[in-house]
């Protein structure tokens, strides 16, 4: 995969034949949004492309860091990805608050 995606830097053909893919995986994965929203498991407050695109991002980058230091298990990312979501605002530990 890294070494197809370097390819496109100097094969025009190849980097169409990568962004149509995209677009149709894209299309999939916004799919797969609106399904989990209408189970009730997605926010509609985020638009379905800016998820998909996450989606992609973290599984083409998983697949990236499997390719160079392999050995990666798939549960640090599922924990990594639930520490992300949990983020908020950490509650006021001055003395007095």
């Amino acid at each position: 995969m890294l070494q197809v995606w370097t390819e496109t830097l100097r094969n025009e053909d190849l980097a169409a034949l990568l962004r149509r893919g995209y677009e149709e995986i894209s299309g999939a994965w916004m799919g797969l949004v609106e399904t989990y929203r209408e189970a009730g498991m997605l926010p509609a407050g985020v638009p379905a492309e800016h998820i998909a695109r996450t989606l992609i991002a973290a599984a083409q980058g998983y697949i990236t860091q499997q390719a160079l230091f392999g050995g990666i298990d798939p549960g640090t990312l599922r924990d990594g990805l639930r520490g992300l979501m949990s983020m908020g605002p950490l509650p006021d530990r001055r003395p007095g608050a």
